[in-house]
């Protein structure tokens, strides 16, 4: 599988970006402090949908009726141990990530992934949303198997639109494949894959 390019983003994402681009969607999650969430609120760079996001543009990719445990929106966040006061006075961390799978029980849905750097003279936001389709299996032991196949997206920089995203990060190109399981961690559900650069855990909004 392919991954995301970080062409668009700047060298301090680029950097950061690196942590995560390995394997597509892949992400290391550690405990979720209280700090990245007041960064994301105050920075305005929570994953939320925009424009990219079209109703009912999912595309022609593989779906299944999802399982009722799955359905809904599932979040991960990963910050930075170091921080920086940024131009309006606020002691942020130095970089930040948001990722979003919103999932539908006709197997529709989107993605959204934000990437944020500050330093003490700027603050920077770069994110991808994307529709597409999933394909998730569930057994009773809640081992799964998941699949995102995104269909189109687009690119903002500072929540300003820079382009399309180009038709090699979409499916069939590109798309998710992950095995793991759905669980929970620190008493909040998640589902989680073991991946070569760490474990992955999106919980359950």
């Amino acid at each position: 599988m392919k991954t995301f390019t970080t062409s668009t983003f700047s060298m301090a994402a680029k950097a950061a970006l690196t942590k995560w681009s390995t394997n597509h969607y892949h992400f290391v999650l550690p405990r979720i402090s209280w700090l990245v969430l007041v960064f994301l609120v105050l920075t305005n760079t929570a994953c939320q949908p925009g424009n990219g996001l079209r109703p009912n543009e999912y595309g022609n990719g593989p779906r299944k009726t999802v399982p009722a445990e799955l359905v809904g929106e599932w979040q991960l966040t990963q910050v930075s141990s170091t921080n920086v006061v940024s131009p309006n006075g606020h002691t942020v961390p130095a970089w930040a990530f948001g990722a979003v799978f919103h999932i539908n029980p006709d197997g529709t849905g989107f993605s959204i992934v934000t990437a944020s750097t500050a330093t003490y003279s700027s603050e920077d936001t770069q994110r991808v949303e994307t529709n597409g389709t999933y394909e998730i299996d569930l057994d009773s032991n809640g081992d799964m198997q998941f699949k995102y196949y995104p269909a189109n997206g687009k690119v903002y920089n500072n929540d300003v639109f820079a382009h399309d995203l180009a038709v090699e990060k979409l499916y069939p190109a590109t798309y998710t494949n992950w095995f793991g399981k759905l669980t929970t961690y620190y008493g909040k559900t998640c589902f989680e894959s073991e991946q070569s650069n760490g474990t992955i855990r999106y919980f359950k909004q």
